[in-house]
């Protein structure tokens, strides 16, 4: 192993033996017993041979083969048949109990794989969900996606390459013990010509772990150009630019391609070569055995039969551990996605009841890394209040809503519900009472019931409600299936004004004490958007509503308007 990936591999392996536990324990005394058994087996061959070979027993075998079959004499008689007969049956009955401990063996180890995959990936789930928003904001999504599925499916494959090193390496221990008592020094040359065969496939693995990170690299290349495809597919269609795209992406995948590629042939290569020089050294054994060393026929063929078993173990390591190494890098990446979303881990904190009440910025600042953001303000927005926000591009106004809904802290000043702070201890009880409706309206591949129920049930009674306070009642019913109808991917079967209707009917079904529309209505025409805001002030009990336009008609519709330029609060 090279220097270079051994802090990566240590981790690895640390965390896969914290997940496994006492499981993990279990696991290896299952992997011990049936190496155990595999060496009992083929233990059992040589009387088998022996009496097969050697019926008169001229040719029965030497040494510890003599002891076996004389030991079974002592106990049997000297009727070979039977001693035959018995040997066969303590064979089959070890086989048999040995496929049973394999069985086990197996589903105990897929056990701890799937275990661990969904550790890691419930790990990098639960850091996102509890991230700082001003953190998130700057992640990159592709990358993020690619960690939760290729990077965890080549990190599950690492997985099943590691047991299958272990279980090898058991097979082989017990196995090379076994050939080393019946003949030592056969035995040696045995294991020493497996060696050799070996070496040179574990010789480039530092290549093979570069390759690896050119191949998580490239996946996330591959993933990120599809999701710009995707996101911008109608006006790449419209302008006619879906080749340029189409190029980008192939010209990617040829890269990532070319990297598979010259790993894959490696592979191949290595395995043709241990084909043949596997074949080339069991001829030249069988002769050394005979003319060299002048072992019995039952002898040399017991030690091909354990040739041929230990060729297993020693092909799987040749195979799995350079496989480790390509995908060892996967672990590293989503353990270094771990660190970033750990570090931007919002501070825990013992919940506390938050009060009712107005809520009240003072003197409130965040600003952002570019420098736009909240540079002052300073207002109270009451119980049951509609507050009409306008101002320029980047003047700050959706930074402020993000303030109000909890998603960023005051970088200076505060904020107050009642007369409590809004800090870390209350965000959560804060949170509870809210409903934050985009411009962009958040829509999955799902039903229209299931996309307006998002985060939980709902009672009929509570959905038809809300369905019909923002007028998409007639909407509904026209659809194909109704409210069970599929929306398609983002809410792509509907239109703007559609998909904004169904996210103010999920924001007003959780009832909200403060609602807060950035620029949620801009797809409707402005009879309907004055229809629905007339349809919130009806609502009992009335949230606060903080309201982002640029429609004059829509902010003439509001208790009162606050006009914000360049972070500031002006009017």
């Amino acid at each position: 192993m090279t220097r270079a990936r051994w802090p990566t591999f240590r981790r690895y392996v640390g965390a896969l033996i914290t997940s496994s536990g006492k499981r993990g324990a279990y696991a290896f005394g299952a992997i011990l017993l049936a190496a155990l058994f595999e060496g009992l087996g083929l233990a059992l061959l040589i009387p088998i041979i022996g009496l097969i070979l050697a019926p008169g027993g001229s040719d029965a075998g030497n040494g510890r083969a003599q002891m076996l079959i004389h030991g079974a004499q002592a106990m049997l008689g000297d009727d070979r048949q039977r001693l035959l007969v018995t040997a066969l049956g303590a064979f089959l009955l070890v086989m048999i109990v040995r496929g049973g401990v394999i069985f086990v063996r197996d589903r105990m180890l897929w056990q701890l794989q799937h275990c661990f995959i969904a550790e890691q990936r419930s790990r990098l789930v639960t850091q996102l969900a509890e991230a700082n928003w001003s953190d998130l904001v700057t992640l990159d999504h592709a990358r993020v996606t690619s960690q939760l599925s290729g990077e965890i499916a080549r990190v599950s494959v690492a997985t099943t390459m590691t047991f299958q090193i272990i279980v090898a390496l058991a097979m082989l221990i017990v196995q090379g013990g076994l050939a080393l008592l019946i003949a030592p020094a056969f035995g040696a040359l045995i294991l020493i010509l497996l060696a050799a065969i070996t070496l040179p496939a574990l010789s480039r693995l530092d290549r093979i772990g570069t390759l690896g990170q050119h191949s998580t690299r490239g996946h996330a290349e591959l993933l990120s150009a599809i999701n710009q495809l995707l996101n911008g597919l109608k006006v790449a269609l419209a302008q006619g630019m879906g080749r340029h795209f189409s190029r980008e992406f192939d010209t990617l995948q040829a890269r990532h391609l070319g990297i598979q590629r010259e790993y894959s042939l490696g592979r191949a290569r290595d395995q043709l070569i241990f084909g043949l020089v596997a074949a080339l050294a069991m001829t030249l054994l069988v002769g050394i055995g005979v003319t060299l060393f002048g072992l019995s026929a039952t002898i040399v063929a017991t030690m091909i039969v354990i040739f041929s078993r230990i060729a297993g173990p020693v092909r799987s390591l040749q195979q799995a551990v350079p496989q480790l190494f390509f995908m060892l890098p996967a672990f590293e990446s989503v353990t270094a996605l771990g660190a970033t979303l750990a570090a931007a881990r919002a501070m825990p904190a013992e919940p506390q009841p938050l009060p009712t009440g107005p809520l009240a910025f003072r003197d409130v600042r965040y600003l952002h890394p570019p420098g736009g953001g909240v540079r002052h303000a300073s207002f109270t927005l009451a119980a049951g209040e509609c507050v009409g926000i306008c101002g320029p591009s980047g003047g700050g106004k959706t930074t402020l809503l993000d303030l109000a809904a909890g998603l960023l802290m005051p970088q200076s000043g505060s904020i107050w519900v009642g007369d409590a702070p809004l800090d870390a201890p209350r965000l959560a009880a804060w949170q509870d009472r809210i409903a934050y409706a985009t411009q962009e309206p958040f829509l999955f591949f799902g039903s229209v019931r299931h996309n307006i129920c998002w985060g939980g049930s709902a009672d009929p009674a509570d959905l038809s409600a809300a369905i019909g306070l923002v007028g998409a009642t007639a909407l509904i019913e026209g659809l194909p299936d109704g409210i069970d109808t599929l929306v398609g991917e983002r809410g792509a079967s509907l239109s703007g004004g559609e998909r904004q209707r169904l996210i103010l009917a999920r924001a007003l079904l959780r009832k909200p004490a403060l609602l807060i529309l950035d620029e949620s209505t801009s797809s409707l025409d402005a009879a309907s958007e004055a229809a629905i805001l007339a349809a919130f002030r009806r609502v009992t009990p009335r949230p606060a509503i903080l309201f982002v336009t640029h429609r004059a008609e829509s902010l003439a519709l509001c208790d009162r308007v606050l006009t914000m330029d360049n972070g500031t609060i002006i009017d």
